[in-house]
């Protein structure tokens, strides 16, 4: 999904009645406030953003109306402050793992 796109194009373009249902939305920002997608289940951040409402707008896509979703932030251990930070400011719930090579 790119910026050039306005909103309406977004649901025209995943309206299909007859295609497979989508189970992968790779978006930017753009896509953060609008866009609905049915069953969307699970948000993976691949760059954390600078504002909590930024935050918020990008992990809505999951879990929308009154369903559970769930999102994953990547970050890198300098990001951690400010993603705990973040999530004690909405009332989140979350926990924090370090994956990969460890030091």
């Amino acid at each position: 999904i790119v910026a050039e796109k306005n909103v309406g194009d977004f649901k025209d373009g995943t309206s299909n009645d007859n295609a497979e249902p989508i189970r992968i939305l790779l978006s930017t920002d753009h896509a953060s406030r609008g866009l609905d997608v049915q069953d969307i289940t699970h948000v993976v951040q691949f760059d954390l953003p600078h504002e909590a409402d930024t935050y918020v707008h990008r992990s809505g896509r999951a879990g929308r109306l009154g369903r559970s979703g769930y999102v994953f932030s990547i970050i890198t251990p300098d990001q951690e402050f400010v993603l705990q930070r973040m999530t004690n400011k909405m009332g989140l719930n979350g926990e924090i793992k370090c994956v990969g090579r460890q030091k």
